[in-house]
């Protein structure tokens, strides 16, 4: 039996959802709500969603609207009984996220960060578990300048360079100790930053996010993991955009397995999310104070 699934969100990443959902044969779309009724009926008419009836209580929730913009959603959904997929980061404050992990502790509530799923960086996390203890690596994503446009509620640390600061901290197995981050700001708002990452096992990562250039333009990712003289690296260009695309499905699939179970995840664990949205915090704090080094809580 499919899972009822909604969609809260109807722009760009909540299509991406939306879209996933429709193709699951363990799920069924029976909802898509927005904050503009037309672009949710546009998209509900064209993925065949009937927008009234009974159809449109769902069992499971992914939530795609900027953190910020959020308000009540994640709390109400856990409190009407519903599995919730909240789209990174977990929240746009810290003390917004402590309060997730504690409403949804134990429930199948989680966070979407991708990398987790993304084939090429699965094999480089089993890679890094078998160097052992590593010493340290490098991360980085660039995207088009347009992203500032694109998404003016974010900036490139909550909405780019969260995926690698989560990363980080999967790759390594440790937590983020310290951060010192330089970066570059448009219009009062970070489009570019550099962190380095002391890790509370001693290691040291460095992490390099950017919104610049043209959408013609190839988008990097590249992630070096390195251990006692042996590395292990991987890049991926816009040529491989199909990753991501995968790797949402298995994300989504795998939500839809927990909400069937009524259980959390653990490969999406409210805890590591909320380590996350800190250590986006700290970045942000360490660029404001010029680099000074800033302790993640």
């Amino acid at each position: 039996m499919s899972v009822r699934v909604g969609v809260i969100g109807a722009g760009a990443f909540g299509r991406e959802h939306a879209l996933a959902y429709s193709q699951l044969p363990t799920a069924r779309l029976v909802s898509i709500v927005d904050a503009d009724p037309a672009r949710a009926d546009s998209l509900a008419a064209e993925l065949g969603v009937d927008r009234g009836g009974a159809l449109g209580h769902p069992d499971a929730v992914s939530v795609v609207v900027p953190a910020a913009s959020r308000g009540t959603l994640v709390a109400d959904s856990i409190a009407a009984g519903r599995a919730v997929l909240i789209e990174k980061p977990l929240a746009a404050t810290v003390e917004e996220a402590r309060e997730i992990v504690r409403l949804g502790g134990g429930l199948p509530v989680m966070v979407g960060h991708l990398l987790r799923f993304a084939e090429p960086y699965v094999r480089l996390e089993q890679r890094a578990r078998a160097f052992g203890r590593l010493s340290g690596g490098t991360l980085g994503r660039l995207r088009s300048a347009a992203h500032a446009a694109r998404h003016p509620a974010d900036d490139v640390v909550g909405l780019t360079m969260i995926h690698d600061l989560d990363a980080v901290a999967w790759l390594a197995g440790s937590s983020i100790a310290t951060v010192r981050a330089t970066g570059r700001a448009d219009d009062e708002r970070w489009i570019a930053s550099d962190a380095e990452l002391t890790m509370a096992d001693g290691s040291r990562w460095f992490v390099h996010a950017a919104w610049e250039g043209s959408d013609a333009d190839q988008r990097d990712d590249a992630s070096i993991v390195a251990a006692d003289g042996r590395e292990s690296s991987l890049s991926l260009g816009s040529a491989d955009a199909a990753v991501y695309d995968s790797a949402l499905e298995a994300e989504l699939a795998h939500f839809v397995e927990c909400a069937a179970l009524g259980a959390p995840s653990d490969r999406l664990v409210l805890a590591d999310a909320a380590r996350a949205v800190a250590a986006a915090d700290a970045v942000r704090t360490s660029m404001e104070q010029k680099g000074a080094p800033v302790d993640v809580w």
